[in-house]
């Protein structure tokens, strides 16, 4: 995997084996660390009111594909200006697309969690006044996952077909195998032409939705797609709107994704 992303060269590895007894410190100030599929943020109170470096983190730890993120603010925080609120709210965007990668917010001051609430998007957020009952609160979803990896070739795309086939009778979603392979065709066929590594196929489902992800890695010698980014040509999960998304992972990968519906 490669250790660039569009914001330059971060520690992959510190995040791939960060744990409650180790985290990993991904940017200054904030550390990170997965328990039971459930992300947690937490960010030094010496912090200043600036909220780019947990949208930054929070956006990595939604491209694991998880059940949701908890994030622990500071108070520092609370002095956060309006424009600043509403960039942060607006990581509830995510949830309103897809519902089953929940982002709780763990925060003692009031106003703040006022502020953010009623900020654009920010009604999709949960809210705590700890990062342990944010966590259980979200290591209790219902969603169900399952994920493979298919290597970068012409048969891809039916090895691909055939996972999302049998997930879906197991899972008795039936209903959403065609719609479901439409948009799994375009992401594997967009993706295959920018990676030497497999491809990371996720799909996940919450009720009568089903998620499609594919995470792919750019080869460590492509500067050109390191520093813009996979370019992804679908233009059927662009007319999904909310429903689907692109994110960055913090090992320079990218992660697209649509919902359909069963």
């Amino acid at each position: 995997m490669s250790g660039w992303s569009a914001e330059g060269r971060i520690s992959a590895t510190g995040w791939e084996t960060a744990s409650w007894a180790s985290p990993a410190e991904v940017l200054p100030g904030v550390t990170a660390y997965p328990i039971d599929d459930v992300w947690l943020l937490e960010f030094n109170a010496d912090l200043p009111p600036d909220p780019e470096p947990l949208i930054r983190t929070a956006g990595w730890a939604l491209a694991e594909s998880p059940r949701g993120v908890a994030c622990r603010l500071p108070a520092s925080l609370a002095e956060m200006a309006d424009d600043s609120v509403e960039a942060l709210a607006s990581l509830g965007w995510h949830v309103r697309g897809w519902p089953g990668a929940s982002i709780a917010i763990s925060c003692r001051q009031a106003n703040l969690r006022s502020r953010l609430r009623t900020a654009p998007g920010g009604h999709s957020l949960l809210f705590t006044g700890s990062l342990l009952s944010a966590w259980a609160m979200l290591a209790a979803s219902p969603v169900q996952q399952t994920s493979t990896r298919v290597a970068p070739h012409p048969a891809a795309l039916h090895q691909a077909r055939q996972f999302l086939s049998r997930t879906c009778l197991d899972w008795r979603l039936q209903k959403a195998i065609i719609a479901g392979q439409q948009v799994l065709d375009e992401l594997v066929l967009s993706a295959v032409c920018q990676t030497l590594d497999p491809l990371v196929v996720t799909l996940s489902r919450v009720d009568q939705a089903l998620r499609i992800a594919v995470r792919v890695w750019t080869p460590p010698d492509n500067l050109l797609l390191q520093a813009e980014g996979v370019a992804w040509d679908t233009p059927l999960l662009d007319a999904l709107g909310d429903s689907s998304g692109i994110l960055s992972g913090a090992d320079g990968s990218s992660v697209r994704w649509g919902v359909v519906q069963a």
